[in-house]
């Protein structure tokens, strides 16, 4: 699970906005080194919805980001495309199991750090 930064309310707009980038980049960073882990089943979803809310934070807080590529932009895209076809070969696999999947995601808090 994220971390929410501390003080984010007291400090300025910009300052706010990347704090809350970096830590989504250090979960995404996180969940991407368990990937190498077979044994890790919550791997390669850990990462994807880092990723997620890491390109949801950079469009929400672009006029604060403005620092942030389009470049590095696409490349986050992609690779949300690029695992997301992954995601797509593992709930094929004999071991997957929906309710499994969506029993784990009616107990996991709505926002990091909750």
């Amino acid at each position: 699970m994220t971390k929410r930064p501390d003080n984010l309310l007291a400090a300025p707009a910009p300052g706010a906005a990347h704090r809350i980038a970096l830590s989504l980049l250090d979960a995404a960073t996180a969940a991407r080194e368990r990937l190498p882990d077979t044994g890790d089943a919550e791997a390669l979803h850990d990462f994807r919805v880092a990723m997620r809310r890491l390109r949801s934070t950079l469009r929400a807080y672009q006029p604060q980001l403005e620092a942030v590529p389009a470049k590095l932009r696409r490349r986050l895209r992609d690779l949300a495309r690029a695992t997301g076809e992954a995601r797509d070969v593992e709930s094929r696999s004999p071991g997957w199991s929906a309710s499994a999947t969506s029993s784990r995601r009616r107990d996991a808090p709505a926002c990091p750090g909750s």
